[in-house]
């Protein structure tokens, strides 16, 4: 059995007190032994984390229902070694580089089809 599970997952959402949620994340993440990214941006958040599963299924309920109060785009997976030495969470301009400016990505979603 894999010892670690790995989060990815996205969310556009209009983000607000952008550092509040940066030193909420990162403290989650250093308490409970979470390694990995996640990136903040005013368009949203978008990352990568591993731990015992416990853990991470606790994170991202709270990151959810809690800090981003918005549905994500989650994906999981495991392995039997921890891909990550340590955490960062970081601000970006952008979750995702589009290199277009003025774009809110939240807003000018496609249709889904």
């Amino acid at each position: 059995m894999s010892k670690f599970k790995i989060l990815s997952f996205y969310a556009f959402t209009n983000v607000y007190d952008i550092r509040k949620k940066l030193k909420i994340i990162k403290k989650e993440c250093e308490d409970n032994n979470i390694n990995g990214l996640v990136i903040l941006a005013k368009e949203g958040v978008n990352g990568t984390l591993s731990g015992f599963e416990k853990n991470l299924d606790r994170l991202i309920e709270l990151l959810i229902n809690e800090v981003f109060k918005c549905d994500m785009n989650v994906k999981e997976a495991f392995s039997k070694t921890a891909p990550f030495a340590r955490i960062k969470v970081k601000i970006k301009k952008e979750i995702v580089t589009f290199g277009v400016d003025n774009i809110s990505s939240y807003k000018q979603r496609g249709r889904y089809v």
